[in-house]
């Protein structure tokens, strides 16, 4: 008498069949899961560099508006004007408070290296000179385009810049 059993590897391939593409799926699927924060990493750090390029431009664009000539380095609102113009993509941020922050300080020096406020210009010794100098510093606060859990909500960039105004 012959059994009849039934051969389950008569047709392997048709078991198969049906699964010949998920591993292509599993892969893609870990893929986009690994490089999403990633690439969402590397798009908020480039738009966080393209906001700092342009808050060291702003301040190098006010300093050379106020070291232009002494009555310049004393027009503080001008030298503001002069940074957000050449940023103007930081001054749109600001929706309730500035997003761009400008300051501009005036120092004077005997050529000497002697320190003096620039109100006592005769305080420097024959043959010194005076010396006045603009420093300008620029802050912008960004938020963060990417809400992310213990990531901040806004960064804040500084830029600096100072130059010569005159000699006496």
């Amino acid at each position: 008498m012959k059994s009849s059993c039934t051969n389950h590897r008569a047709r392997p391939q048709a078991a198969l069949g049906n699964e010949s593409g998920s591993a292509v799926v599993e892969m893609a699927l870990l893929l986009s899961l690994l490089f999403a924060p990633l690439l969402v990493g590397v798009a908020e750090f480039g738009r966080l560099e393209y906001f700092a390029i342009q808050t060291n431009k702003a301040a190098q664009a006010a300093v050379a508006y106020g070291a232009q000539s002494e009555y310049n380095a004393s027009q503080v609102i001008d030298i503001r004007t002069a940074a957000q113009d050449a940023a103007p993509d930081l001054v749109r941020l600001g929706t309730t408070t500035p997003a761009l922050v400008v300051s501009a300080t005036t120092s004077c020096a005997c050529s000497n290296g002697t320190a003096i406020t620039c109100s006592d210009t005769k305080a420097c010794v024959s043959p010194a000179s005076v010396y006045k100098t603009l420093q300008v510093q620029t802050q912008a606060t960004i938020p963060a385009f990417f809400r992310l859990p213990g990531l901040p909500q806004t960064y804040t960039l500084n830029g600096s810049a100072s130059s010569w105004v005159g000699m006496q």
